[in-house]
């Protein structure tokens, strides 16, 4: 919540970890930066999205040091991070002695944590995401807040089942959800029928 305000607010960090086990939290703030960061007509200059099995922490930081053409940011997004081979994160260290504002760095590392080393330095001059699974008796609860977040009213038995049959991936339940507000009205209260 508190990066999406400093993102609806441009208060932006030059660089964003977004690590950890679970991975709807790190594709929904990586999406989040993709298609809300820069206008269309200013992302064919300014967006750079890389994959890290396709690429090094050198090609990363070539197209960070860049400067925004007709922007006021440079977005610099990195898919699967945690592909690039561990040793190689060290070449950031000059990076973060001098990071350019202007330029957003968002590395998405999935499934598992950068090492803590790396963090503290990001942690300084940057922002941290740990996004961590959520305890399955959790889940009915933020399947109520989700639904809401996306306009249904369920009632706390559909919360249950729906945490029963799709247990703990978050990314599943969005999905459905998403497909259950396409049948059904404004308004309407989501019964364990409709399910």
């Amino acid at each position: 919540e508190q990066i999406i305000t400093d993102f609806n607010t441009h208060n932006l960090s030059p660089i964003y970890i977004l690590t950890g086990d679970e991975p709807f939290y790190i594709d929904e703030l990586a999406n989040k930066f993709e298609n809300s960061l820069l206008d269309e007509s200013e992302k064919d200059f300014n967006q750079t999205i890389l994959y890290g099995r396709d690429k090094s922490i050198d090609d990363i930081l070539v197209n960070a040091k860049q400067y925004p053409i007709m922007s006021d940011f440079r977005l610099v997004l990195v898919r699967e991070a945690q592909d690039i081979d561990k040793k190689d994160w060290s070449k950031f260290d000059k990076y973060f002695d001098n990071p350019i504002k202007t330029s957003i760095i968002v590395i998405c590392y999935k499934y598992k944590t950068i090492e803590k080393a790396f963090l503290k330095k990001v942690d300084k001059i940057g922002t941290v995401f740990e996004s961590k699974k959520l305890y399955d008796n959790t889940i009915p609860q933020w399947t109520v807040n989700y639904a809401k977040t996306i306009g249904l009213n369920i009632q706390p038995q559909v919360s249950q089942l729906i945490a029963d049959y799709l247990g703990n991936n978050l990314e599943k339940i969005a999905n459905e959800l998403s497909k259950l507000k396409l049948n059904v009205k404004d308004g309407e209260i989501i019964t364990i029928e409709q399910i």
